[in-house]
């Protein structure tokens, strides 16, 4: 009924994985400049620039992605559609993926980003990054938790019961 898995028979560093990687790792020298020297030296943005729009590209851009994760989500167990069951692991892994980039991108674009603990413990109903801070916390806690069956049945998968060092 199902296939065994087989070995790749083709390289995976192609020209266009090479291309990604050097994508990514100029991505990674803009955030490590950014935390080096400020997100005015590597976006430009100041007063009269502001970095609002910017955080809303970043942070539409995650929850798009993460949206459909969260509606899959609801069909399938909320609203008990079982046509839908089937895509409820993989929409659940987009979502989170979608968010954890949400939250990191937050962390990037924020000024000063060692104070991203504050929402937890001052509140500011008057900002608006707060609302955007208190939601991505709320929905990444929601998502990791929906997520952990799925990493717990993995790893009850790989060792045997009563196999474990902590049995014996």
């Amino acid at each position: 009924m199902f296939e065994q898995p087989q070995p790749i028979k083709f390289k995976f560093f192609t020209p266009g994985v090479f291309i990604l990687c050097l994508i990514a790792l100029n991505g990674l020298a803009f955030i490590f400049a950014r935390l080096v020297f400020g997100i005015g030296a590597v976006t430009n943005l100041n007063n009269l620039y502001p970095w609002g729009l910017w955080i809303g590209v970043d942070v539409a851009a995650g929850v798009a992605l993460a949206a459909g994760g969260f509606t899959s989500a609801a069909l399938g167990h909320v609203m008990h559609k079982e046509q839908f069951h089937a895509i409820v692991r993989p929409a659940l892994l987009t979502a989170m993926l979608g968010y954890t980039f949400v939250a990191m991108a937050v962390a990037v674009d924020i000024g000063r980003y060692y104070f991203i603990w504050h929402p937890l413990v001052m509140w500011n109903p008057n900002s608006a990054l707060f609302e955007v801070g208190i939601c991505v916390m709320i929905y990444l806690t929601v998502l990791y938790i929906e997520f952990m069956p799925i990493v717990t049945q993995k790893l009850k998968d790989c060792i045997p019961y009563g196999k474990h060092p902590y049995y014996h």
